[in-house]
């Protein structure tokens, strides 16, 4: 079957008169694997990923923060915290695994819509 990975990126808008009113920049990083596993090693690879390629180059500092899902609440993100910076040009000066079932997200929304996407896709 397919598995997502998925990544929410918020960073100060911009544009000065936004940013004084507090408004973000959201985007959405989704991420479909064959891989059923889904261990701390697909995520550290798809973190990868979005640092390198999806996070805008002006930002070089990270804020990680993962719900506690199984693959994104391992002490692995902490072993490597500070290897992002060589690895990717990110410096991640926090890593947060919040507790499992702490609330819906905007990006478990997301979840819900590619996923129902998925069920009715040709050839699913």
């Amino acid at each position: 079957g397919i598995h997502m990975i998925g990544f929410m990126l918020m960073w100060n808008s911009t544009d000065e008169e936004e940013r004084a009113r507090g408004i973000k920049e959201v985007q959405f990083v989704m991420m479909l694997t064959d891989d059923s596993l889904q261990d701390e090693w697909s995520v550290i690879c798809a973190k990868y990923e979005v640092y390198r390629n999806h996070i805008p180059e002006h930002i070089k500092k990270v804020i990680f923060v993962a719900d506690g899902a199984s693959c994104f609440q391992s002490k692995l993100h902490r072993a490597l915290q500070s290897a992002w910076e060589l690895w990717t040009g990110k410096v991640e000066i926090v890593v947060r695994i919040t507790v499992a079932g702490g609330g819906k997200s905007a990006l478990d929304g997301m979840f819900g819509r590619l996923s129902s996407v998925l069920r009715t896709a040709v050839d699913s």
